[in-house]
């Protein structure tokens, strides 16, 4: 009966796929694609999902489809994990002050921020040119704080070595740099020291005691190139009235250039209108020192006066050492009228040129000193001086000429005033 009965089953299963063979065998191959999937999915599901495990726990770097539990698995992705990230290089991600930056705080930090946490023991930046003071390692960064203050118009470079360490990085590959320079100081505080050593017709008055002034520390003397000291100027004598209109307290006018000037020029510095790095740096030991940085000349000034008889005045000091006759540019090559300062001498020269007429000269001078341009005092024979007859110079006597000659060294002003 079972048996007859599992035929009969059979002979039905066997009579119904014949007879329906025709039509199925159609409709497979219609859909021959979505048969073949579903027949793989059926018979080879197990191998699939062993393939697509396989997969996903090499791509992922999971354990846990293997079979050893989701916790065991975290644990592994967190393995590949620091695997991973402890070949990547240190970062540097910000600088400061900035690169290439030009009003850098002389007084401030310098910081390198990184980009994971520093190792406990590890190599630091440099400074060039060395500045007084200490590297210190922060989680991310490495912090440097001067100990006296870096001068002005100072460029500094920090460069981060190759080998600086993470806790959970690589290290640094490849060195880098950065530039910056600090900012301007205070033109004020230049007036002030230069006051001191008697290179203005002035003199500075602080506000604190001079013995305190005189104890003062090389951090807190280069702090007052910022923030200079209150106080007040006075005049070491009764200026005439045009040195009198070219003083201007912190302004960086033609007697802060002429003081300047003969500062630079005493000291073997290249005269420039503006304060060097190589300035400020005598001029703080200059403020800490002031008696042994004096102005060697005294004050001299010089003022030409275009009347009748045309003049040239010298004082030294406040007082009048020279008053002679002079000769100033004819009406096609005026002498320029205003207040300059001396910037080139020499004892003789050939002064070469042309004249108004097209005639080019050659004239031989002596005790010459340069004030604007090609304008310069010296002498030069002439039957009589007093009035115009130079092309734009001041012409003095030979005795006269020698005179002024030593006391206009560089720097000193001339006034030159119809």
């Amino acid at each position: 009966m079972n048996k007859q009965i599992s035929d009969g089953g059979n002979k039905t299963v066997s009579g119904f796929l014949s007879g329906r063979l025709l039509k199925f065998g159609v409709t497979s191959l219609v859909g021959m694609g979505a048969l073949s999937a579903v027949l793989i999915f059926a018979v080879g599901s197990a191998t699939a999902q062993n393939l697509s495990v396989k997969y996903r726990r090499r791509e992922a770097g999971f354990e846990a489809y293997a079979g050893r539990g989701h916790a065991s698995g975290l644990k592994g992705a967190k393995k590949l994990k620091s695997s991973v990230s402890s070949r990547a290089p240190l970062q540097v991600v910000r600088e400061f002050p900035k690169n290439h930056s030009l009003d850098a705080n002389g007084r401030g930090a310098i910081v390198v921020n990184f980009d994971a946490p520093l190792a406990k023991r590890t190599k630091h930046p440099t400074i060039f040119p060395k500045v007084p003071g200490k590297w210190q390692k922060t989680n991310t960064s490495f912090v440097f704080r001067p100990s006296v203050a870096i001068l002005p118009n100072t460029l500094e470079t920090v460069t981060v070595p190759a080998g600086v360490t993470s806790r959970e990085r690589g290290k640094t590959v490849r060195p880098s740099s950065f530039e910056f320079a600090t900012r301007a100081g205070s033109v004020l505080r230049v007036e002030q020291i230069l006051a001191e050593l008697n290179y203005l017709p002035l003199h500075f008055v602080a506000s604190l005691p001079k013995q305190k002034r005189a104890g003062i520390g090389l951090a807190a003397a280069a702090k007052y190139f910022w923030t200079p000291p209150r106080g007040t100027f006075k005049w070491n004598f009764v200026p005439t009235a045009a040195l009198a209109a070219d003083w201007s307290p912190g302004a960086q006018n033609v007697m802060f250039q002429g003081a300047l000037t003969a500062f630079e020029a005493d000291h073997n510095l290249a005269m420039s209108t503006t304060v060097t790095t190589q300035d400020w740096q005598l001029l703080l030991k200059a403020s800490m020192n002031p008696a042994g940085y004096q102005n060697p000349h005294g004050y001299d000034y010089a003022l030409v006066q275009e009347g009748s008889p045309e003049t040239l005045t010298v004082y030294h000091n406040g007082q009048v050492v020279l008053n002679t006759p002079a000769n100033t540019g004819i009406s096609l090559t005026p002498t320029t009228l205003g207040t300059f300062y001396v910037y080139e001498k020499l004892p003789y020269q050939v002064m070469r040129g042309v004249n108004p007429n097209g005639v080019p000269y050659a004239d031989p001078v002596q005790y010459v000193s340069y004030f604007d341009g090609g304008e310069a005092v010296h002498y030069i024979y002439r039957a009589e001086y007093g009035f115009p007859q130079s092309l734009g110079c001041v012409e003095l006597p030979l005795a006269a000429a020698a005179t002024a000659y030593s006391y206009l060294p560089y720097g000193t002003l001339v006034t030159v005033e119809p």
